[in-house]
């Protein structure tokens, strides 16, 4: 083993990889997780090149870390996959999936089996700047819906999109009686459920008394 190869063991095993670990087969996938790290001040090397496999190789012979990231991308079955990982992982080990699907039964499924989150590529800044673009060019304007684990990111989207409304972590066609259901532009100007429906059949009067 080269000097330099057991310098890189010797830092990993004193960090113990408390705080992060990632793990991504995708070289800009890769460069993103890095960029995550250096912003924590964490080490360069808790981002590491590989799968959920390279992910569980890892694991079953060093402590969990507090976050987990894995690329879901060499995985064949990603559902599986999370499940493996949460069985591998502490119990609270944050465990947040990326992968290049877009499914809402597939984000309930990872989540269900124990991922903290789904995150579906790209995720740069600018790549949700061109969702929200291409979201508010279409002349309807019901209600949108985002998945994301940041609170900033989905308040930002909501005051950005123009729709009737914005659902969070869940398909844009949810809805209860109580929402104010209803769109802008060409998906209507009212809204629906039970306060609107009372306010619609009542008649308002004036009165005024002078005595």
């Amino acid at each position: 083993m080269s000097s330099a190869a057991a310098m890189m063991n010797r830092l990993r095993e004193a960090y113990h990889h408390d705080e992060f670990l990632a793990f991504s087969s995708d070289p800009s996938m890769r460069a993103i997780l890095t960029d995550l790290a250096k912003h924590h001040d964490w080490p360069e090397f808790t981002v590491n090149d590989g799968g959920v496999a390279a992910a569980i190789q890892l694991l079953v012979t060093t402590s969990s870390p507090r976050r987990l990231i894995v690329d879901l991308g060499d995985a064949a079955d990603p559902v599986t996959a999370v499940q493996m990982l949460r069985d591998t992982c502490a119990a609270e080990t944050v465990i947040i999936a990326v992968g290049a699907v877009n499914d809402v039964k597939l984000y309930r499924e990872i989540c269900r089996v124990g991922a903290t989150d789904y995150i579906v590529k790209p995720t740069t800044r600018e790549h949700l700047d061109e969702a929200i673009e291409r979201a508010n060019g279409t002349r309807f304007g019901l209600q949108a819906g985002i998945f994301t684990s940041s609170i900033d990111i989905a308040l930002d989207a909501a005051d950005r999109l123009e729709f009737g409304g914005v659902v969070v972590n869940e398909a844009p066609t949810f809805r209860s009686d109580q929402m104010p259901y209803g769109g802008v532009k060409a998906s209507g100007n009212t809204r629906e459920g039970p306060a609107y429906a009372v306010r619609e059949m009542t008649e308002e009067r004036l009165v005024v008394i002078q005595r």
